[in-house]
């Protein structure tokens, strides 16, 4: 790169800057634009939203209960079944805070649960997780899981 050219080089940024600038200062556009409260909630409300105070909207959400909404759910079961859910015993859910750190393995992970009495077979469970291709997004993280959650809840769980 010779010396002229360079020179037409930096005259070329030195014209370019001196544009924008002109531009800048000439148009305004150098002042401070704050918008007040007022401003802004002018704005708001020429927009159609509705402005408030944030203890005025909290006051409000608690005012208000949320509407309950009322599922139905029939099953029709034979008498059989009947049968066999009043001979059962309820099972005691059991809660557990797994503790998953970097580097453990899904196999680490099914054998604790299964010490723990949350699944019952630590290798079905590992299987699951290698067949639906979860054992590579498993999140370092602390879970609380229960034994009546299945394997696509303890799965997903892990996962997310």
């Amino acid at each position: 790169m010779s010396n002229a050219t360079l020179r037409a080089f930096a005259a070329g940024i030195i014209f370019s800057t001196a544009l924008i600038a002109g531009f800048y200062y000439g148009n305004d556009l150098h002042q401070d634009r704050t918008i007040t409260a007022m401003d802004a909630k002018k704005m708001l409300e020429e927009q159609n939203y509705i402005v408030m105070k944030e203890t005025a909207a909290i006051n409000k959400a608690e005012a208000e209960p949320e509407p309950k909404k009322e599922v139905k759910q029939e099953t029709v079961e034979a008498p059989n079944n009947i049968a066999k859910k009043q001979e059962q015993p309820k099972q005691d859910v059991k809660t557990y805070t797994l503790q998953v750190t970097y580097k453990m393995t899904v196999k680490e992970i099914a054998e604790t649960l299964a010490t723990e009495k949350i699944i019952d077979d630590a290798a079905k469970f590992q299987n699951y997780m290698n067949k639906n291709g979860l054992t590579r997004r498993v999140q370092v993280d602390e879970f609380v899981v229960t034994s009546d959650m299945s394997y696509e809840e303890l799965g997903h769980l892990l996962t997310h």
